[in-house]
């Protein structure tokens, strides 16, 4: 489950995002079960929005909107914005983004995510939701495309095969069962 908002971000917007956040450090992606990156499961290079930039703001206000229309979760807290650069083969296969560990009270509840790029910019990076229907769904087509998503749902990125795709995602905490 997703809601979503097409254009929401300016292309202006976009583009100094892009330009700003090219000039951070910059690291292989790795998943949630190992620090060290592997290139079958994911292959991107992100980069840290420092904390307290304008789209921290933004990202959080799209975010309470999608949660006090349809999910309606307790949220206490949000992890570090995560810049996306997905170039020529590279891709995130299907996965999810909750990490058991009932150890800890408090877990993701809820994904944030912004196209940045202008899809004629690249080909495949197909940001793509399993909704159960034989075809996935396709909620970021249009560069400053918002979507807020259920951390339990299952999305990929498809392979790059031409051009740079560049993305923010936001993860989103609250009590665990609440």
């Amino acid at each position: 489950m997703y809601y979503k908002w097409d254009k929401a971000v300016s292309k202006s917007e976009c583009e100094f995002l892009i330009e700003d956040c090219l000039k951070s450090d910059v690291k292989k992606a790795f998943t949630g079960k190992s620090e060290i990156p592997d290139d079958k499961i994911r292959k991107t290079d992100i980069r840290w929005v420092r904390p307290g930039s304008f789209i921290q703001y933004s990202m959080m206000g799209f975010l309470a909107d999608a949660n006090s229309r349809i999910f309606r979760y307790d949220i206490t807290g949000h992890e570090q914005i995560q810049f996306g650069t997905y170039s020529k083969d590279d891709h995130y296969l299907w996965h999810i983004d909750v990490k058991r560990d009932f150890s800890n009270p408090s877990g993701r509840k809820l994904t944030t995510s912004i196209l940045l790029s202008d899809p004629k910019d690249f080909e495949g990076g197909e940001f793509e939701v399993f909704s159960g229907a034989e075809k996935p769904e396709q909620p970021l087509q249009s560069q400053g495309s918002v979507c807020v998503m259920d951390c339990v749902d299952w999305h990929r990125i498809t392979p790059v095969t031409q051009g740079v795709r560049y993305s923010l995602v936001m993860w989103s905490h609250g009590p665990n069962l609440k």
